[in-house]
């Protein structure tokens, strides 16, 4: 590495004449390549709808551009392979050093450039892209095509000016080559436009189906648990030092590159909506000063419950290219597109790295419901294997439908003997070991009667503390702001209160036919004891505080729902005597006496309920 950095070195000294040039063009040697490609980036991710960042990309290209950044340790580059590589570039370096020195003319110390014919070329590679930069750091801090154009040209002159003042030695020498000045200034407009207005084509890029081999999609808006389903525990430390970390390995351009959907035709369709919705996207920043991903700038797409998430989608395509897109869309537009690609088997085994697992890879089970987490009582191995293929058939087969009407009831964790191990040595030095509860955790959902029917057989009792006989009462709190509330104060006349109250009572007569003196005061919380109604709001609740959500189950967010057990069941409750806000109404599923008594109307529901899939 040092031989690496002393042979750049080396050329810089055999291009110029002068120590402070020298230095200068060392560092030009050294970070160009890097300031280029990152340069680059910040031209994709401004102007193109679509870009994705493709960090195992960048990175690696970045680390080899630069003779200094090739001797850190930036990417999975063996380091065995990092040393032959720099002796190999070394090696070239230094031959290359002793082609010029030879050419160099012995007058040529004192002198900024040992070459004449140098000084163009590196003059154009130094002040195109700072005519870029200029404009990215005006279209970055003032938002405007006008500024943009002003910020290229000050980027442009004042470093061609400079790089004068170097050259020559001499200010009254600053525009000396005003074609090359020229010619810089319009190549960095032109690079400028291109990306502006996408004139490669690259947000309108669709591959023919018989060009894909496979495709990988992922929208972590219809996946939030990914975190939960990926992610690792380790060890840190050595002997009474250990402590567990949990590993972030949810990455997802990792997942849609290992993912292998053969059917094709419905992730064209999302990447149609998609490309649909940036041209929109397009069409409207021509009316504002410039175009940033803001909300504020989307397009009016779908209904006001529609749910608007993002996609990733690698091509994988049989020419061995991959082609990475990422959009935002109206996912409900898409839905039985993505309904397709949730549903599929090889997207399930790239997302669910349960299914993959086998019974002799398991070392225990654990559980966890609104008590928290606990394991699960294995009567035999064959019992073990029985869950497990039970939960994989059920996961296999959970469809999208069946998550748009139903929400987790429990979560379910197999341990491999790694994972147990290391819970062990933790749990051995009297250590906390929430982090393991925290990881690898999937849903039970109420339609996986094998699981339920096995873990009942091995004395499970999912959530006993959800049911009639162990609740004294249930409190219903309104968390709406005070400002949607109508009270008619002893100043208003009739007809001011009427006026008043004019569109909320028509919104909410709309939704429910209250009567006007229900309307003029909203009620803030309500005691439920009624066993039926109980049972009701139990039935229309999901719980708030599994590790596994379901996103595509809207809930509503604006009514707290707090339990109060019975004496007798208070002392069964590990956690203490009251569950908390710890569930959650499922806007569809809205009791019609909770409704009508907090005054709620389809407006609210809209408002507070996020949106539906």
């Amino acid at each position: 590495y040092f031989l690496l950095l002393y042979a750049t070195m080396t050329v810089s000294v055999m291009l110029t004449g002068h120590l402070l040039v020298c230095l200068l063009g060392f560092s030009v040697l050294t970070f160009w390549g890097p300031a280029v490609i990152t340069l680059s980036q910040w031209l994709h991710a401004t102007w193109l709808n679509s870009y994705y960042d493709n960090s195992s990309l960048l990175l690696p290209a970045i680390q080899r551009s630069s003779p200094f950044l090739w001797t850190l340790d930036m990417t999975d580059t063996p380091a065995e392979s990092r040393a032959a590589v720099a002796l190999a570039a070394a090696v070239i370096l230094l031959l290359l050093a002793l082609l010029l020195y030879k050419k160099r003319k012995s007058e040529s110390a004192g002198h900024a450039m040992a070459f004449h014919m140098t000084e163009a070329p590196i003059r154009c590679l130094i002040v195109i892209p700072a005519g870029i930069f200029g404009a990215m750091v005006a279209v970055t801090a003032l938002r405007s095509d006008l500024f943009a154009l002003f910020g290229l040209l000050c980027g442009a002159i004042i470093t061609h000016c400079l790089i004068e003042i170097i050259y020559h030695f001499d200010f009254k020498r600053l525009f000396s080559h005003k074609l090359q000045l020229l010619f810089c200034t319009l190549a960095s407009l032109a690079i400028i436009a291109v990306f502006r207005f996408d004139l490669m084509g690259y947000d309108s890029y669709l591959p023919k189906e018989d060009q894909v081999e496979s495709v990988g999609v992922l929208s972590q808006t219809l996946e939030p648990n990914l975190y939960q389903y990926q992610n690792e525990i380790q060890l840190n430390g050595s002997g009474n030092d250990l402590y567990p970390v949990v590993v972030r390995n949810h990455n997802e351009e990792a997942i849609v590159t290992s993912m292998a959907l053969t059917n094709a035709a419905p992730v064209l369709e999302l990447a149609k909506q998609g490309i649909q919705y940036n041209l929109s996207l397009r069409d409207k920043r021509y009316t504002d000063p410039v175009y940033y991903k803001e909300d504020s700038l989307l397009p009016e797409s779908g209904g006001p419950q529609d749910l608007h998430g993002e996609v990733l989608i690698c091509w994988h395509l049989k020419n061995g290219r991959r082609v990475f897109r990422y959009y935002y869309m109206n996912l409900s537009a898409v839905r039985n597109s993505m309904d397709q690609v949730l549903e599929d088997e090889n997207y399930k085994k790239a997302i669910y790295p349960v299914l993959s697992a086998a019974a002799a890879d398991i070392s225990g089970i654990n559980y966890e419901d609104i008590d928290g987490c606990a394991h699960v009582p294995l009567s035999d191995e064959s019992m073990k294997e029985q869950l497990l293929t039970s939960y994989q058939k059920e996961l296999m087969a959970l469809s999208a439908d069946t998550q748009r009407h139903e929400d987790p009831i429990a979560c379910i964790q197999f341990k491999s003997h790694e994972f147990q191990a290391m819970a062990d040595a933790i749990r051995a030095k009297d250590a906390d070991i929430d982090s393991f509860n925290r990881v690898q955790y999937y849903p039970v959902y109420p339609s996986f009667q094998e699981t339920l029917v096995l873990l009942e057989r091995c004395g499970v009792n999912l959530n006993p503390q959800l049911s009639v006989d162990a609740i004294a009462s249930i409190t219903l709190e309104d968390n709406r702001s005070d400002e949607t509330v109508v009270e008619y104060g002893p100043s208003d006349t009739p007809q001011e209160a009427a006026d008043a109250e004019a569109p909320r009572a028509a919104a909410t007569s709309e939704d429910e036919g209250l009567a006007d003196s229900e309307r003029n005061v909203r009620p803030k919380n309500l005691i439920v004891t009624d066993p039926e109604q109980i049972q009701e709001i139990l039935d229309s609740a999901a719980l708030w505080s599994l590790n596994c959500t379901n996103n595509l189950n809207s809930k509503f967010g604006a009514i707290s729902i707090r339990i109060e057990l019975k004496q007798e069941s208070k002392a069964l409750r590990p956690y203490g005597e009251a569950l908390g806000y710890e569930l959650s109404f499922r806007s569809r599923e809205l009791p019609g006496f909770v409704k009508k008594y907090f005054h709620i109307t389809s407006d609210d529901i809209n408002s507070y309920g996020n949106n539906q899939y």
